[in-house]
């Protein structure tokens, strides 16, 4: 815990009542060596600022025009070398370059679709990822671009490894064309997941975990409370992957051309060489990199070769970037004249209540719920969107977004979720008063339950020889102590909060959806389900992606698609000041702690050594799913 000084509120000293100075003689070779690496530290942290800032006004000046820049004779080309997010701020860090998210590349297909300088579109797997629902929506978004007879190739040196080939292999068939480097490879060997149970390890450790989870699907910390898969863990991973998978080799299928049986005997007998990948029609050409450049080149100029340094393969965020200054040069020029605006907010990664631990501003309550406030009090704004990709989190964190959600329907606002990768737990609280849900097939939702506890290290301590000393005031004063097990009736007070979350929850959803408590509850438990079985059970309305509730928004509002809304996303995209500003932020705290670490190794303070070790514990907080599909 950090104490800052502070002065007092009622005295002001005298101007006259000046202090002695007491000069402190500092000296020795530790003090010059410390001072010098403060100096180095403040003045590297100086001069990056300063070519940060440096580097701002210079493309501001000098490259303020180029985005709008773009060749006639264009491929679009997307070479996967990151993961793909939801919201540039998650990315983090200090780059100025806006990553590509979902949302973007998919703005930029639907545009190069209608792009008469656009005559295609090339992309190649360098080691990026993309999750089941992203894979999705980009595989619906590239059978749209392929609908104007433009071609869309994609290129891999080998489709899949270590565990993603199926899902690599399910995008790459909603291409024209499959095509490989010879001596690659193609493992769709189908999807296989791997449960670690660790409780043997811990009790040998002398580590006992005290969770406690509503009710028996709650598996999130099923790895260090059991020694195996429970039945009802069994079942609900059969029965999710299962239905994943057979949902994915049928859509395969249908692109490829396969019987389904067909297609289960050659996931079956996966993995497959180069020439078996063409045999086996799995694979339409095997090529090198440069060989598809020229017969890319070579469909485009009709086999004109004096033409070929015409081609331009342009990536797909630079043609993002067009994409948005054409847009805004548009609205510009179009005098006044406005379309109805729909408030898209983001609610990504871990629910927390507060927004210093959430750096991003995506899943906080602070900034969820305050940017859904906001929207709600907009006379321009007609309805909210909420794009949800969240495991869940804190239940009180999840329960003030909810309530903003019902203030915001009682103000005149519809309110409409889409569902990304997942939206489970508290992720699906948040949904479940929303008018309108959609889920992505692939999306892993529900999870309805809570779980918690803490870690009871008393044996362990004793097996190292460590002793710890109590002194409380309060029954339950160690209800969270890590060096003891609950009391009984500790144990007994923290069932009934469960309890009561739980039925806190099931009661939302039966509210949100219209169900009566008990059939909410059947569908609850902590069961995790797909897009598709969430559909047939009532927990979701329909599928579909961000676009499909775009155009649900649009037609709320007597329109006849999202390219008829304005769509205002909250929280926006960090500027490059935001960035310049959190980084001065960042070099005044690093400074601090500089200050701090100084006086713990000066001289003066070596000589008191601290008699008293603070350690504070908080309870294990899980509500949250974390099963991820690669």
């Amino acid at each position: 815990m950090t104490f800052k000084s502070r002065k007092s509120l009622f005295f002001k000293p005298r101007k006259n009542a000046v202090a002695p100075v007491v000069v402190k003689k500092k000296g020795g070779l530790g003090f010059v060596l410390w001072r010098g690496f403060k100096w180095m530290c403040m003045s590297l942290g100086f001069f990056m600022i300063l070519s940060l800032i440096s580097g701002i006004i210079f493309s501001s000046i000098f490259f303020k025009n180029q985005a709008a820049e773009m060749p006639d004779k264009s491929v679009l080309l997307l070479q996967l070398t990151d993961s793909v997010l939801e919201h540039p701020n998650e990315a983090g860090g200090y780059s100025f370059d806006k990553p590509l998210t979902i949302g973007m590349m998919i703005k930029a297909l639907e545009a190069g679709k209608k792009d008469p300088r656009v005559n295609g579109f090339v992309m190649t797997f360098e080691g990026g990822n993309l999750n089941l629902a992203h894979i999705q929506e980009l595989r619906s978004v590239i059978k749209d671009f392929r609908e104007s007879g433009k071609f869309a190739y994609i290129y891999g040196t080998s489709y899949g490894g270590f565990g993603s080939g199926l899902g690599q292999y399910y995008l790459a068939s909603s291409f024209d064309k499959i095509f490989m480097q010879p001596v690659g490879s193609v493992n769709i060997s189908g999807i296989y997941a791997e449960l670690p149970y660790a409780r043997a390890l811990l009790d040998k450790m002398g580590i006992a975990p005290q969770i406690i989870a509503r009710k028996e699907y709650k598996s999130v910390f099923s790895a260090v409370t059991d020694k195996d898969i429970t039945e009802p863990v069994r079942k609900m991973m059969t029965s999710l992957l299962g239905d994943i998978q057979g949902h994915i080799l049928s859509e395969i299928a249908a692109d490829r051309g396969f019987g389904k049986a067909e297609l289960q005997a050659i996931v079956d007998a996966a993995l497959y060489t180069d020439t078996e990948s063409v045999d086996m029609k799995l694979v339409d050409e095997l090529v090198y990199v440069d060989q598809l450049t020229d017969k890319i080149k070579d469909i485009i100029t009709a086999g004109n070769k004096a033409l070929y340094d015409d081609v331009m393969f342009v990536a797909l965020d630079h043609y993002a970037s067009v994409v948005r200054q054409e847009k805004r040069e548009r609205l510009a020029a179009r005098e006044g004249k406005k379309k109805p605006s729909v408030a898209l907010i983001y609610a990504v990664g871990t629910i927390v209540e507060h927004a210093d631990s959430s750096p991003s501003g995506l899943s906080s309550a602070d900034d969820v719920a305050g940017a859904i406030d906001f929207a709600a009090e907009q006379d321009e704004v007609e309805g909210i969107i909420i794009r949800v990709a969240s495991p869940g989190g804190s239940p009180a964190a999840s329960e003030t977004i909810r309530r903003s959600v019902v203030k915001a329907k009682e103000q005149g606002k519809f309110v409409v979720v889409s569902m990304g990768d997942m939206a489970a737990s508290g992720g699906y609280w948040i949904s479940a008063d929303a008018d309108y849900i959609y889920a992505l097939p692939g999306t892993l939702t529900g999870s309805i339950g809570v779980a918690g506890g803490k870690f009871a290290l008393q044996e362990m301590w004793s097996k190292i020889g460590v002793n710890w000393a109590t002194i409380g005031f309060g029954q339950n004063a160690d209800i969270w102590s890590f060096n003891e097990p609950f009391s009984e009736e500790g144990r007994a007070r923290f069932e009934k909060i469960m309890d009561m979350i739980y039925d806190a929850f099931v009661t939302r959803v039966a509210e949100g959806r219209g169900m009566s408590f008990d059939d909410a509850e059947q569908i609850a438990r902590g069961r995790v389900w797909s897009g598709y079985q969430a559909l047939e059970v009532g927990l979701v309305d329909e599928l579909g992606g961000l676009n499909e509730a775009l155009d649900y928004a649009a037609r709320k509002i007597g329109l006849k698609d999202r390219n008829d809304i304005n769509v205002v996303a909250l929280p926006a995209a960090k500027t490059a000041f935001e960035l310049v500003m959190e980084l001065f932020e960042g070099q005044v705290r690093a400074g601090q702690n500089l200050n701090v670490l100084s006086t713990f190794i000066s001289n003066d303070a070596a000589r008191a050594v601290r008699n008293e070790l603070i350690i504070h514990q908080q309870p294990v907080s899980a509500y949250q799913t974390p099963v991820r599909l690669k």
